[in-house]
């Protein structure tokens, strides 16, 4: 079994601010002992816990799961049982540090079925293992695909959901993994260089997987930044290299 780890949690993170940074607590505005920040990820924290601190009421949103195996492949015995187990020692670690900060006990939410496992929505892909293996974006884009219409037949958008792909991928040599599964990310970005604080660049908006080149005048400077910023749709998988 292989996880799609990026996006597991470059999903679970933001969804977990979300969620946390919305529930209701009583106190004063504003988070003491932290500023504001200068990056627009930092902003955008210290504006959620503002607002969580003021007593903004919860977002019910949940985690949806997905289990991906290739034509070739069977989900293994106990897969749900187990996915619970790890996904509920994770759900445990947030709601333990939430605590620890005094932001009371919460954390991320998802469902589970009548014997404990989690809900688990189901997907065969069309093609057999080989075809799937490696870190190439158009194939985790294939998997999103084939998955989209089991999760519509339950009623969930995937691009409006959190979701989670685990990918039954995990292969095997002489004990040791020779192969991985490919990367999936959603969202847009825009991306932004700055030169001692001056800004030089400024792309247009950009979605998932898409590419840009920089052609910046940063001769003489000291201090270089490279900025990603959300293009509006939330910052769920807003990232870049």
């Amino acid at each position: 079994m292989n996880l799609l780890r990026h996006l597991a949690f470059l999903a679970v993170f933001p969804f977990m601010a979300r969620f946390a940074l919305a529930d209701g607590a009583s106190g004063t505005a504003g988070v003491p002992g932290h500023a504001a920040g200068s990056t627009p990820e930092a902003k955008c924290a210290v504006d959620r816990l503002t607002r969580f601190v003021a007593g903004e009421k919860p977002v019910e949103e949940k985690l949806v799961f997905v289990y991906f195996s290739p034509a070739d492949r069977d989900p293994p015995p106990g897969y749900r049982q187990r996915l619970a187990r790890v996904m509920g020692n994770i759900q445990a670690f947030y709601a333990d540090e939430m605590e620890r900060h005094r932001l009371g006990r919460r954390s991320i939410r998802f469902d589970r079925d009548a014997d404990g496992g989690l809900i688990v929505h189901d997907v065969k892909g069309g093609q057999p293992t080989d075809h799937y293996l490696g870190r190439n974006q158009s194939i985790g884009a294939e998997i999103a695909r084939d998955s989209r219409p089991v999760l519509a037949a339950a009623g969930i958008d995937d691009e409006k959901e959190t979701v989670i792909y685990f990918c039954n991928l995990r292969t095997e040599k002489e004990g040791r993994t020779t192969g991985i599964g490919p990367y999936h990310g959603t969202g847009s970005s825009v991306f932004a260089v700055k030169a001692d604080g001056r800004e030089v660049f400024r792309s247009d908006r950009l979605e998932a997987g898409k590419a840009v080149s920089v052609m910046a005048d940063v001769a003489g400077a000291k201090q270089l930044e490279l900025l990603t910023e959300d293009a509006g749709d939330g910052n769920r998988s807003a990232w870049s290299i």
